[in-house]
């Protein structure tokens, strides 16, 4: 189910060989109805259009002897009327059927879907396909790969970045999970050079080392995804930059060392600095609070200008608030 824009759903059910699609109003009255939009299908998904119509998408097994199928998509008016309908991965023609498919709509009205198919059975790969909002196809007829790896890719989950791209995430046989950004036309928008000459280029970046199995991942506004998974009881979170750039935002204290001959009361503070201390964001930082435990088990703050000395770390001198302590934890 989902919103139709002026206070109304629209509502998809499945039953043994049909897929039915309605239209029920803000005050619940049915504009339309049951509407039979394909058959032998599973795993609708449904999106609005942002015109007040709906976009659906499912996955259909066609009962052919190579045992493919159809992965379908159509958008509806608000009538009902049907804009398009298209078989967005190439029928049967990739093997065996493609399946689990996840959406999104850009601000442009483009519809990105991604899903996992098997088309030489030898491992799933990732594929996806982009069509405009008249329903042109812009990656071609059956789509365009976005996971070579030559392992099983499995369950891609796609987002959208406001800054009209779009995330791509997924996991392999061995549950790490892996994360890509495309722009509209499926170029990669994450590209780093390997360390080896005859290494392949870096697309994507891996988000987890294993045991994924019920991760969501969601845009963060600022062209980033945030990724949160459930490997064991516990939830953990991890966020990618809208630049790829993996990782917790706070810097790293590397060292502290007592200042000689000062008679007491000041150390120096070393740390590696925070990535967003760099320039080309929104929000730099202009200066770090260092926290330290006294004996009393108040909190005290020591502050002060980061007095930049080289690209990779950041050292300042802190006036100590209380004299080190003879155990050191100052």
């Amino acid at each position: 189910m989902v919103p139709d824009g002026v206070g109304g759903a629209y509502v998809g059910a499945a039953t043994d060989s049909l897929l039915l699609l309605s239209r029920i109003t803000a005050t619940g009255v049915v504009a339309w109805g049951n509407r039979n939009i394909g058959a032998d299908a599973m795993n609708l998904k449904l999106a609005p259009d942002e015109e007040g119509g709906v976009i659906a998408v499912w996955q259909r097994r066609n009962e052919v002897p190579s045992g493919g199928g159809e992965l379908r998509a159509s958008r509806f008016k608000p009538n009902g009327d049907v804009i398009y309908q298209h078989d967005i991965a190439g029928g049967t023609q990739m093997g065996t059927f493609p399946e689990y498919p996840s959406i999104a709509l850009s601000d442009q009205k483009d519809l990105a879907i991604v899903w996992h198919q098997n088309p030489t059975n030898d491992g799933d790969r990732i594929y996806g396909q982009v069509l405009d909002a008249t329903g042109t196809m812009l990656w071609g007829p059956s789509g365009m790969l976005l996971s070579p790896s030559t392992t099983a890719q499995l369950y891609a989950h796609i987002v959208t970045a406001c800054d009209g791209s779009f995330l791509v995430m997924w996991r392999d046989g061995s549950f790490r999970s892996f994360a890509r950004k495309i722009d509209r036309w499926g170029n990669p928008k994450w590209r780093w050079i390997p360390r080896r000459p005859q290494d392949p280029e870096i697309q994507e970046v891996q988000f987890s080392e294993g045991d994924l199995k019920f991760a969501q991942f969601v845009a963060d506004g600022s062209g980033g995804g945030i990724m949160a998974n459930r490997p064991t009881t516990q939830i953990v979170a991890k966020r990618v930059l809208a630049s790829g750039r993996l990782g917790g935002p706070e810097p790293r204290v590397t060292s502290i060392a007592d200042i000689g001959s000062d008679q007491g009361g000041n150390v120096r503070i070393r740390w590696d600095r925070s990535w967003y201390d760099t320039t080309g964001i929104p929000h730099p930082v202009t200066m770090y609070s260092v926290w330290r435990k006294i004996r009393s088990g108040i909190p005290k703050l020591s502050m002060g200008p980061a007095n930049f000395t080289d690209s990779h770390e950041r050292r300042s001198v802190l006036e100590a608030e209380h004299r080190k302590s003879r155990n050191g934890d100052g």
